[in-house]
């Protein structure tokens, strides 16, 4: 898609919007207010209707301003005129003594793209001399109006990230995942290609971890959606416990002054690690799923122990709403636990209800074995591991009272 189409011209803008109005507030807050003032205009601009902004899937850490083609047929006159009237009421939705501010920000936001964009929509982003110099006067002041190179944030960031995954794998391994991911976002994010790692270790024993300078070519807002996206990644790959503090590990191991710099570029790091500590639901569930394929399949075949797992979890889906998330494909039973899918919704289950389901699945998978597998309860026990069977026991699982009742 042309970078200069209307729909680009646009996603760029807002999002440049939010990443600005988001450092005053809140990105979730800067949504929130774009999504309001498109409805409001959308009567006096009919075409606004191609815009979508969705705060809830921003919150999931996905990709929240959509924006349909059609847009592309648009004056572009039209569409400056309205993009406009959004920039003005969401200046006007901040503290008054800084709104002055905000188009400046949002111009360097855009950075080279902002020459494009004015030329095609027109946009009110202009700054007077006067007004330049009383702007260099606070920048000290203003968050987030010091501009940040893109290669001094990817060293720290990387190296931390390095070391974090030391503490679960060998470096080695550590080097080969981190040029996987990277990898695997160069499909989206092409300028990840400048990110240079060494796979094996130089004379002194390092990994060398190199930002080739055109990266800082990349316009501000894509390379922190990538940085965002790489530190996420990341730490979803690493263990339950991990997880769960890694957004907070990752801070301390950041030297201040890099901590500052990501900041200023407005990585949401909070964001991340909410977005983690909302898997462990889904993390769990699979684990404790995965455990009781394992332990039944030893006895039997991967198949039986699936379709017993569906046979079992369909019987009960009624009476736990849990279960509904649990899909399993009936196709594919010969594939052992890849052939169940939780679904990202049983992250808004309690951890009550999450229990009670799994509790339930567990007592009817032993009543199924019956004699045959006496030693069940205590086999998952070992499969499930100690990390996780100390959280799912937090859940209310008392699998020493499950054992019980069969003895």
């Amino acid at each position: 898609m042309s970078l200069s189409e209307n729909s680009e011209l646009v996603r760029y803008l807002l999002q440049a919007f939010v990443s600005v109005v988001g450092r005053r507030t809140s990105e979730n807050f800067a949504m929130v207010t774009l999504d309001t003032i498109v409805k409001q205009l959308e009567p006096k601009y009919n075409f606004l209707k191609f815009i979508e902004i969705n705060p809830s899937r921003y919150s999931d850490g996905k990709d929240a301003i959509s924006i349909n083609p059609e847009i592309n047929s648009i004056r572009p006159s039209d569409l400056g005129e309205a993009l406009n009237e959004i920039l003005d009421r969401g200046t006007e939705s901040l503290d008054k003594k800084t709104d002055h501010y905000v188009k400046r920000e949002i111009k360097d936001a855009l950075g080279s793209m902002y020459e494009l964009i004015n030329k095609k929509l027109e946009l009110n982003l202009h700054v007077t001399q006067s007004e330049y110099l009383v702007d260099a006067d606070v920048r000290r002041i203003i968050p987030g109006i010091v501009q940040i190179k893109n290669s001094e944030v990817v060293e720290p960031v990387l190296g931390v990230l390095i070391n974090l995954l030391n503490g679960e794998f060998s470096e080695a391994d550590v080097m080969k995942t981190m040029i996987t991911f990277i990898k695997n976002l160069e499909g989206k994010y092409d300028f990840l290609k400048y990110i240079e790692i060494s796979d094996s270790p130089d004379s002194d024993g390092f990994f060398v971890v190199r930002a080739r300078p055109e990266i800082d070519d990349v316009l501000t807002i894509t390379f922190r959606e990538a940085m965002q996206k790489l530190i996420e990644e990341i730490g979803k790959s690493t263990h339950l416990k991990t997880q769960l503090s890694f957004i907070k590990d990752f801070k301390m191991a950041l030297a201040p002054a890099d901590l500052e710099k990501i900041k200023e570029m407005n990585i949401n790091l909070d964001q991340i690690g909410e977005i983690l500590h909302r898997r462990e639901n889904e993390l769990l569930f699979k684990k404790a799923l995965d455990a009781i394929v394992g332990v039944v399949s030893r006895k039997t075949s991967k198949s039986f122990a699936v379709a017993l797992l569906d046979t079992i979890i369909e019987k009960l889906r009624d009476g736990h709403k849990v279960l509904r998330y649990v899909v399993i494909n009936k196709s594919r039973y010969a594939d052992g636990i890849d052939s169940i899918c939780i679904l990202p919704e049983v992250n808004s289950v309690t951890s009550y209800e999450l229990g009670k389901g799994l509790k339930e699945i567990l007592k009817k998978t032993r009543e199924n074995l019956g004699y045959k597998h006496t030693s069940f309860i205590e086999d998952f026990q070992k499969q499930l591991g100690d990390e996780y069977l100390a959280e799912i026991e937090k859940m209310g699982v008392n699998l020493y009272m499950i054992e019980l009742k069969f003895i």
